[in-house]
């Protein structure tokens, strides 16, 4: 099997980091139970992090699509929640202010790199 090497014009790709919280990626997430078997199978954490870095050496952009951090009173005056939405209340997922609501430290933006507001259900995209 032979691989092609591919190349980009770094003047328009950028990488788009989504949502790379604790909760989300981390051993001790509220979410994490739900998603390490398949995160660990794939080698989630150790392929982000290789692409970010790879990313960062070659000059690309960096933007961030982070999920809304919970804060109380959330959904509060809401008439129609998603039931993710919902699951996300009751949770509490991404609490901000908590070690879960925080990005997963080799992760972090660095200088110049854009972070998007946070969006609430899938609008990063």
């Amino acid at each position: 099997m032979t691989t092609k090497k591919l190349s980009y014009d770094r003047d328009i790709t950028a990488l788009l980091v989504i949502d790379p919280y604790n909760d989300f990626i981390s051993e001790g997430g509220k979410i994490w139970d739900r998603l390490k078997a398949v995160a660990e199978a794939n080698q989630c954490v150790p392929n982000m992090s290789q692409v970010l870095n790879a990313a960062r050496q070659a000059g690309l952009r960096v933007f961030y699509a982070l999920h809304h951090r919970y804060r109380p009173g959330d959904y509060e005056n809401w008439k129609y929640i998603a039931p993710i939405q919902k699951a996300a209340w009751k949770r509490k997922s991404f609490e901000y202010g908590t070690w879960g609501g925080e990005i997963r430290t080799e992760f972090a933006p660095k200088a110049g790199e854009i972070v998007a507001t946070e969006h609430w259900c899938s609008s990063g995209f």
